[in-house]
């Protein structure tokens, strides 16, 4: 089972890259946002129609960072599910799978509170609000983990007897 995709390490990982990316997510946008609010400030560009222009779209496309964790978030849940079919588990891993997962759900749920009271100070709250998807999905990654590490298990173990190679 070690080294192979689709387990319970990978999990543990994905934990982590999606922590990860959804504070750098949060941190750029809020340093953008604030770089273009005092270039907005700035007599030479706040007379400038065209410059405010490309200002507004540059505040407008920090949105599609949030689509872009949505998308990360729902390819790496796809991908861990399907290579999880091809891992091979004889039915005595139940046990380690199971405290397997029940260990994934503490550390998610760890992640989730250190992500959840970083964004609850100062200037991070009105950003991470402007990014909806990353606001919503990480204080619950826990049940998120408890529901795709349900699936994985499953798979893992409720192949039918005999099949080896799908």
């Amino acid at each position: 089972m070690i080294g192979k995709k689709g387990d319970l390490s990978s999990m543990i990982i994905m934990i982590v890259f999606l922590f990860a990316i959804s504070l750098i997510i949060i941190l750029f946008t809020l340093g953008f946002h604030t770089a273009l609010n005092k270039m907005k400030q700035m007599p030479q560009i706040a007379n400038n129609s065209n410059a405010m222009t490309s200002i507004n779209i540059g505040e407008n496309a920090t949105k599609y960072l949030d689509y872009f964790f949505l998308v990360v978030f729902i390819g790496l849940t796809i991908g861990l599910i399907v290579s999880s079919i091809f891992i091979k588990v004889h039915p005595a891993f139940f046990i380690v799978l199971f405290f397997g997962w029940i260990f994934i759900i503490v550390l998610s749920a760890i992640f989730s509170n250190v992500f959840v009271q970083m964004i609850s100070s100062g200037n991070l709250t009105s950003t991470s609000s402007q990014l909806p998807f990353i606001d919503h999905l990480m204080p619950i990654l826990p049940y998120l983990f408890f529901v795709i590490g349900l699936i994985t298990i499953v798979i893992l173990l409720g192949k039918p007897k005999g099949v080896t190679d799908i």
